[in-house]
């Protein structure tokens, strides 16, 4: 059905038919229309429809000749190749080709070319002779042939039994894809937990989890500034994401679509120019955001044009270092202080210096307030001094008011954009607020160290302070603490996954210290087998000798039968001992092995858990060294985020919510000075050892190569619905394949795109899911074949294959132990797998559709799961219900997860793309897809070959 339904859409134009589009909401068949909708490729001419006979067989032979690819083998496949596959051959019996079917089973021929009624194959699929086939009840639920299907078979049969498999490949031709279809069938969470990404028709967004912003939509530079396909712009695919996943370090994104891969790099943060050669001492950024002032070591004052990085002005007076800056509100006006004692307000149309005043201590801080009509300013006499500024030219600065409070000197101001409220900071270690009007302090909130900066948000609600090790938001209406910004956040999420993983390894060792015991108490109880089998042997041994003796002086003949059925028995008892003995000693071998087994894995993990503890004390220290005095602090525009530095030479970002870590921009050459951000959310930093840097708005996402060509000649025959990086993110894998006619799994080197080992046979049906084992040397894999497949990486070669699902097997994943398999279906099921004995563990039945996602949570046994039935949860080890995460409305596609379980994605048929904290369930965002843009003229997508 699923390839029948592919080559029928293949020709369709734009609109999509009423009876299409129902299919978009229901299981396989929603997966099947979204993948034929997607992109209505047509690849291979549709088969030709299997007729009906109403005759008999040999009436049959004489119509027109039967042809086993299009009319034979879709049979086969519906239901006989679950089990008569070339990797799962029941009875050495394949039943893929014509040319596997000659060569018969264990038990001989099947077929008799040109004798239908008498070859095998025939004969079980009418129940007219056994093994009946498919059997009754069966878990792949195949079904009993039908009669005209049974008639169809034996017809070919007569006719020879020949032909051949090869999928015709014809040029590909792309259709514009139908108003409105962007429902989302991939989503991937970056391993730190920072940046989500979800497709969207042929779109991909990258999202800033911490603040729902989106930070890139990726666009593919041949498909740039087109539309009519998605309508949407600037596309990255030209087919449907079809699957998304992150590298393990988070820096390369993975994209899978018709025969293609594609590599998406985050390049690192990167200066976008530098703003002077000399060390830089103060900054400050124009209100309007187009200008940058920058004061450095020769104590000149230097403007800047923003956009482009040039010179406009240079502004020089002051005698000694520029301690502070400030633009006017109005953007006409530039205030410096510095250490010369003096305060000076600059025109910034003349260049010249139109007023200034000499204080009684070197100025630090400034800062305009009451509209511009005053400037605040402050310095080492723990005052701060509100200055008139003068109407006539050239007039001085008077002093208009004096606050006091403070114990040590002030360091740091900020004013509120009406200019009516004040903020201060102290090497005191406080930071008071003063109505400006009344020249009144309305509240103090302690920092808990010298003050060195202050910063407030564009909406004047949050205050961010820095100093000492540490920066801290506050509520600037009530003065309450909101969070705390120490150190760098990435050490302390190596530090947080460094003690997780320790805590897991610490268990492992437990884990297999009691396997260890129970496999030694086992061997013993094997030895003790032996011994009694041993002695029964001898005994057994004994009892021959004797009953012989006997027998041979036994001379009545009479009494020579009794002799002899002794000896009988005798010898047959001591068969029956050397059996059980040999049997002991084979299951004492088998309990040996497995001690040794158990001793080698407790010693490794041993060994892991040594190194994971060492790993701890190592991020803990990186964690405390990062812990450097903080200089400078700034909010973004939208006032989302809050940037400090100081003497670690990075400028960090944090949430302006609660202080959580978000990104770094490295190698500043000496400790930063001062911050800025430009309003299109450029960073500007100061640092001691070169002028001011202007940073890249990023994060920057380029495509770094494609694996696969994206026509007939690509080494992918088709959607990579599947895709998987290894732990170390050296290779990637990629599932797919030829609906109804074969799978296909291959592994690929991540540097250069080259083919690393391609795994065949595989499946003989579609794979949806790749995973990689815990340590990568395993690979787990789901097909609509309904098998759970497992193969060795450095080979291969096949290590297991399980089966139980009675339809399609959507997706895997492995329990961190790699002792568990989770695999969901189209079923309605979730199963649980003990690897590598293949048993099953339990299965979960409580959905009422397709389970299209389930992933292992961390490192423990709770499930994440996402159905058909609009339904995302957390499951206990038992199975039971731990969690929903609400809010979707639609069929759900796909899911992703942080390693530690934090964040939880979920996209699906709504094209919503929802973010959720594990651990509570809430919605943190819901993220919706842009308006669809107005499509150019003669711009659809067409790639015809």
């Amino acid at each position: 059905m699923f390839a029948q339904f592919l080559d029928e859409m293949a020709p369709l134009p734009q609109s999509i038919r009423p009876d299409q589009r129902s299919l978009l909401g229901a299981g396989i068949a929603a997966i099947s229309a979204v993948f034929a909708l997607a992109t209505a490729v047509s690849a291979e001419p549709p088969p030709a429809k299997a007729p009906v006979p109403s005759t008999p067989a040999p009436a049959m032979a004489a119509a027109k000749k039967i042809d086993f690819e299009a009319q034979v083998l879709p049979i086969l496949k519906k239901n006989c190749l679950s089990c008569h596959n070339a990797t799962d051959a029941e009875a050495d019996l394949v039943l893929e080709t014509p040319a596997t079917i000659a060569k018969g089973g264990e038990d001989g021929p099947v077929v008799v070319p040109h004798k239908g009624n008498e070859s095998l194959l025939v004969k079980s699929a009418a129940r007219e002779a056994k093994p009946y086939m498919p059997p009754k009840n069966n878990k792949v639920g195949a079904e009993i042939l039908k009669p005209e299907e049974v008639a169809l078979l034996q017809a070919w049969i007569d006719e020879g039994a020949t032909g051949t498999v090869k999928a015709k490949v014809r040029p590909v031709k792309w259709h514009p894809l139908p108003p409105g279809l962007h429902p989302i069938l991939a989503v991937a969470v970056s391993p730190d937990g920072q940046y989500a990404a979800c497709g969207r028709a042929n779109q991909i967004f990258i999202y800033h989890v911490p603040t729902g912003q989106t930070v890139a939509r990726l666009t593919d530079p041949k498909l740039a500034d087109k539309s009519g396909r998605s309508g949407w712009r600037s596309s990255a695919q030209r087919d449907f994401v079809q699957s998304l996943v992150f590298s393990p370090d988070g820096k390369v994104l993975a994209s899978g679509e018709y025969r293609m891969v594609k590599l998406w790099r985050r390049e690192p943060n990167l200066p976008q120019f530098t703003l002077g050669a000399e060390p830089a001492t103060a900054l400050a950024l124009s209100p309007d955001g187009k200008f940058i002032a920058t004061a450095a070591k020769d104590n000149v004052i230097r403007i800047w044009d923003s956009a482009a990085g040039k010179q406009l002005k240079e502004l020089a007076g002051h005698s000694a270092t520029v301690n502070a800056l400030r633009f006017s509100p109005d953007n006409k006006r530039l205030a410096s202080g510095g250490a010369d004692k003096t305060i000076r307000v600059w025109d910034l149309t003349t260049g010249q210096n139109t007023t200034q005043v000499e204080a009684a201590t070197e100025v630090s801080a400034l800062a305009w307030v009451r509209d511009g009509k005053q400037l605040a300013s402050a310095g080492g006499d723990k005052s701060v001094r509100l200055w008139d500024i003068p109407t006539a030219a050239d007039a001085p600065l008077t002093q208009a008011k004096e606050l006091t409070g403070h114990t040590q000197p002030v360091t740091a101001l900020v004013a509120s954009s009406d200019g009516k409220q004040l903020f201060s900071g102290s090497s005191d270690g406080s930071v008071r607020q003063w109505a400006v009007d009344s020249a009144k302090q309305v509240r103090q909130m302690d920092h808990g160290a010298p003050i060195t900066a202050l910063a407030l948000s564009p909406n004047n609600k949050t205050l961010a302070t820095a100093g000492g090790n540490h920066a801290r938001i506050w509520n600037a209406e009530k003065g309450q603490q909101l969070g705390e910004m120490k150190g760098d956040h990435r050490a302390s999420d190596r530090l947080d996954r460094a003690t997780q993983f320790a805590d897991f390894a610490k268990a492992e060792v437990a884990y297999w210290k009691d396997a260890v015991d129970a496999a030694t108490k086992l061997q013993a109880t094997k030895a003790d087998a032996i011994k009694k089998a041993t002695d029964a042997v001898t005994a057994a041994d004994k009892a021959v000798t004797d009953a012989k003796a006997a027998l041979e002086k036994v001379t009545d003949d009479k009494a020579k039968p009794a002799a002899e059925e002794a000896a009988k028995k005798a010898t047959a008892t001591k068969s029956s001992a050397e059996r059980v003995l040999k049997l002991a000693q084979e299951s004492a071998k088998e309990a040996e092995h497995r001690t040794a087994d158990a001793k080698a894995a407790s010693d490794k993990a041993a060994a892991t858990q040594q190194t994971a503890d060492t790993e701890v004390e190592k991020a803990k220290k990186a964690a405390t060294d990062a812990e450097k005095a903080v200089r400078a602090v700034a909010f973004s525009p939208d006032g989302l985020t809050v940037a400090t530095a100081g003497e670690d030479q990075i400028v960090h970002t944090w949430s302006a919510e609660n202080g959580a870590g978000f990104d770094t921009f490295p190698s500043q050459l000496g400790g930063v000075q001062a911050l800025a951000y430009a309003a299109d959310g450029r960073i500007i930093s100061a640092a001691e050892k070169n002028g001011a840097i202007v940073w890249r708005s990023g994060p920057n996402w380029t495509l770094a190569r494609t694996i696969g060509t994206g026509d007939e000649k690509s080494p992918l025959s088709n959607r990579v619905v599947a895709l998987d990086f290894s732990p170390d993110g050296k290779w990637i894998a990629t599932g797919g394949g030829m609906p109804s006619r074969n799978g296909e799994v291959k592994i690929w080197n991540a540097a250069d795109g080259a083919l690393v080992r391609e795994i065949n046979p595989s499946h003989s049906d579609t794979v949806f899911s790749v995973r990689f084992s815990p340590d990568g040397k395993l690979l787990a894999t789901g097909s609509a074949d309904k098998f759970v497949k497992v193969f060795d990486t450095a080979s291969g070669k096949l290590v297991k294959s399980i089966s139980g699902h009675t339809h399609y097997v959507l997706c895997v994943s492995w329990r961190a132990t790699g002792r568990e398999i989770a695999s969901s279906g189209a079923d309605k099921t979730v199963k649980l797998w003990a690897f590598p004995s293949g048993e099953q563990i339990k299965s979960i039945e409580d959905f009422k559709k397709e389970v299209t996602s389930v992933r292992f949570v961390g490192y423990g046994g709770e499930l994440l799961t996402a159905s058909g039935d609009n339904r995302v949860r957390m499951l206990k080890e038992d199975g039971g219900n731990l969690r929903e995460y609400g809010g979707s409305k639609g069929f759900i596609f796909s899911t992703a997860l942080t390693p530690d379980g934090k964040i939880i994605l979920g996209g699906g048929q709504d094209s919503v793309l929802r973010i959720w904290n594990a651990a509570n369930g809430k919605n943190l965002f819901s993220l919706d897809p842009p308006p669809v843009e107005a499509p150019q003229k003669n711009a659809s997508i067409s790639a015809t070959k």
